[in-house]
């Protein structure tokens, strides 16, 4: 990915993943590990803070989501957890999501893609932990007719943020 200040991560080692040291060429040196974040299992989402600034650390964070997990805020520059999100199911189970991201200022966190709930969970960045701010019901079942169907897979918000959007496999 590219952060806002025009410098490029490495998006396999921000998935948790080290990057193995490529072969030295004249005109490209070899790339090294900057980051390395350790999560319970494999990163199924990520999101870079919108607002980061490689030359600023406070605001230098992503977002990192893997099953039986919950959602982290994860430090650019130390790989420590700085909050975690948790979101729960109406069995009152913490459950992972799929997909997160950011709003465009982020000041909220959008969440998706849960196995047993037909919901968007929204977070205020600022306030960690279990409680959301909103849950946005997506219809009654995967196949109703009433909202949308599938699993979330995907989170976005065009135009500045004046609105969001979600997608499935099944439309």
């Amino acid at each position: 990915g590219e952060s806002n200040d025009g410098h490029n991560g490495q998006d396999s080692a921000a998935t948790s993943a080290t990057a193995s040291t490529s072969t030295p060429t004249p005109s490209c040196p070899p790339w090294q590990t900057s980051l390395y974040a350790r999560e319970g299992d494999s990163i199924r989402s990520y999101c870079w803070y919108p607002l980061m600034n490689s030359y600023h650390p406070p605001p230098c964070a992503f977002l990192a989501c893997s099953r039986d997990q919950p959602i982290h805020l994860i430090d650019a520059y130390t790989s420590k957890i700085r909050a975690s999100y948790r979101p729960y199911n109406a069995l009152d189970e913490m459950e992972s999501p799929s997909v997160i991201t950011f709003t465009p200022d982020g000041s909220r966190i959008f969440a998706s893609g849960f196995k047993t709930d037909r919901t968007i969970h929204v977070f205020d960045t600022a306030i960690p932990g279990r409680d959301c701010s909103n849950v946005l019901r997506l219809g009654k079942t995967r196949r109703s007719k009433d909202g949308q169907r599938g699993i979330v897979s995907a989170l976005a918000f065009p135009g500045g943020g004046n609105g969001s959007g979600s997608g499935s496999g099944s439309g």
